[in-house]
């Protein structure tokens, strides 16, 4: 079916190619001729599109141009964009900083709003994560998150909650954690109850990633995660987040944390499959 599909996408831009001329094959005909390597791999396959389509085209029409020569003028924007962050990421000039108040743009509306809420130092330190080549990942950090309807309190079933408590032991070692299913004494330790507030959405910045509570978003409830096995190899997993959930545990009579977590359903690797050619 892929060998099909990919074949009739091939001599449907060459009828357009002799119809209308070479000038008519837009940025997307080409594209489209890269669906049958991406569709063999899902790594790349939502990231070619969703980046390419949708992301790009937003930050392309946010920039304001001319509308006459809006190739070059773009090319000239994101290039001066490009250099602006490298000089961000590699200075600390207090001079510098007090300079960018003075010509901080105006506030931006729609989901771009969300990246106003930077100040100066949160930008620089954001732009240089990408020039981290090596450092150590773990444990929890705050992030501006939020979690957003559909709503509804519930309990997780005896199985997940099992999954936290595993969560919850391997975050903290100097506490040992139990489900309350599971108590047989009050000296057992740290008890893990099966109440929790669930949404089916949550908002990252200017992204909003769903999950199967939020049917108006079912394309982005899907995700990658890199996995290092004890052998140190590193695999890429494809999962489906199935709901988010607010859960508070309490750690003493005098302190207590709620966290915002993600089930995730993981989907198992499978042997590469070759598909027959006509």
């Amino acid at each position: 079916m892929l060998n099909e599909a990919f074949t009739r996408l091939i001599e449907m831009n060459k009828l357009i190619k002799q119809k209308y001329g070479q000038e008519k094959i837009s940025p997307n005909l080409h594209l489209c001729l890269h669906i049958y390597e991406c569709a063999l791999d899902y790594g790349p396959l939502f990231s070619f599109w969703y980046y390419s389509f949708k992301q790009m085209n937003g930050i392309l029409s946010s920039y304001n141009n001319s509308r006459h020569n809006i190739e070059s003028e773009l090319l000239r924007i994101m290039s001066e964009n490009t250099i602006l962050q490298y000089f961000l990421s590699n200075c600390d000039n207090d001079h510098l900083f007090s300079s960018l108040k003075i010509i901080k743009l105006r506030k931006s509306v729609g989901s771009l709003a969300a990246l106003d809420d930077f100040a100066s130092d949160e930008y620089q330190n954001f732009i240089r994560l990408s020039l981290i080549e090596e450092d150590l990942a773990y444990g929890t950090e705050c992030f501006p998150e939020l979690l957003m309807k559909p709503r509804k309190e519930t309990t997780l079933s005896n199985q997940i909650l099992d999954l936290l408590v595993e969560f919850y032991n391997s975050l903290y070692n100097d506490y040992y954690f139990i489900s309350i299913y599971s108590i047989i004494d009050s000296n057992n330790g740290t008890v893990v109850n099966s109440r929790i507030i669930q949404y089916g959405r949550i908002r990252i910045g200017a992204d909003i990633y769903g999950s199967i509570q939020a049917a108006r978003h079912k394309i982005s409830l899907y995700i990658l995660a890199r996995f290092v096995h004890y052998d140190g190899s590193i695999n890429i997993y494809s999962g489906q987040i199935q709901f988010y959930f607010e859960h508070t545990i309490h750690l003493n009579s005098l302190r207590s944390l709620t966290y915002s977590l993600a089930l995730v359903k993981w989907y198992k690797p499978v042997q590469e499959i070759l598909l027959p050619s006509r």
